[in-house]
């Protein structure tokens, strides 16, 4: 959504086509009528009274519909590669699905709806029932696609009586390979600069654990993200024990879990995370 702006080019003036229209038309004070008069200027520029929202053109949301597959071998060697198993994979909390492809449905700038079907094998994440596509052979810009907001993140919650430790990874597919690594909780953020409200942090974070522990990239993204994410936690509540650390991966080749544990296998990823300190940090 977006404002409708127009300008009146001899005062070098921008306005809200809202506020415009008043300017221009101060008898006319009713919502409703200011609407009716807009639309009654063109009957083919805008579409309907329904659309137009305090100054706002809302926007119809495109839909985005994985073609999900049965699993194929290309989709379990990827996973296998990175100690995944397809059990790990089916499990509701963080249900992964292969895919050949998925379907857009929305409406063009004209009001008209069209449906676009697009064939691109990746996987989808389901996050409260919406679906995050990953796409992991496509460029950096055309990776991911799907209809979650920031605070849609999976929040894998296991041995309840046990130590009350989340970690959190930068991805979903991180938040995959850690399982084998650690016993606590762990939770994925949207991006490493993006992150839930701190409502939902407060709600589901702080009030669950008493420890954090942020496992970024090691690049300056990542770097910045945990820095900023760590002052977010650290901000929502000074009362009890809350402690929150920041682990970012230390190797810059490798860059990751995801690419180590890939490229490495998992003794030797265990390896490196012991020889770096990285179970240190519970002690």
């Amino acid at each position: 959504a977006g404002k409708i702006k127009f300008a009146d080019k001899s005062r070098n003036i921008v306005y809200d086509v809202i506020d415009g229209f008043k300017q221009l038309n101060p008898q006319v004070t009713e919502w409703v009528d200011v609407c009716k008069a807009i639309l009654d200027l063109s009957g083919t520029a805008l579409s309907t009274e329904q659309q137009i929202k305090q100054g706002l053109l809302k926007a119809t949301p495109t839909l985005v519909k994985p073609n999900v597959v049965p699993w194929s071998e290309w989709g379990i060697k990827y996973w296998e590669s990175r100690g995944v198993t397809e059990r790990e994979l089916s499990d509701p909390q963080t249900l992964t699905q292969e895919i050949s492809g998925y379907t857009l449905q929305g409406e063009d700038k004209s009001g008209n709806s069209y449906t676009r079907s697009y064939n691109k094998r990746g996987f989808v994440y389901w996050i409260n029932s919406k679906p995050k596509l990953y796409f992991p052979e496509a460029e950096k810009k055309d990776k991911f696609k799907g209809n979650v907001s920031e605070s849609d993140v999976w929040l894998f919650e296991r041995n309840p009586n046990g130590p009350r430790t989340l970690i959190v990874a930068k991805s979903n597919k991180d938040l995959h390979i850690w399982k084998s690594y650690v016993n606590g909780s762990l939770m994925n953020v949207s991006a490493e600069g993006v992150f839930p409200g701190t409502e939902w942090l407060f709600t589901n974070v702080r009030l669950k654990f008493d420890r954090v522990v942020i496992v970024f990239d090691p690049d300056k993204a990542g770097q910045e993200g945990a820095a900023k994410f760590k002052a977010i936690l650290d901000g929502l509540s000074d009362i009890g024990r809350f402690e929150v650390k920041v682990w970012n991966w230390p190797d810059p080749i490798s860059k990751d879990l995801d690419q180590f544990r890939a490229d490495n296998g998992h003794y030797a990823t265990s390896q490196f995370l012991r020889y770096n300190g990285f179970y240190n940090i519970f002690d």
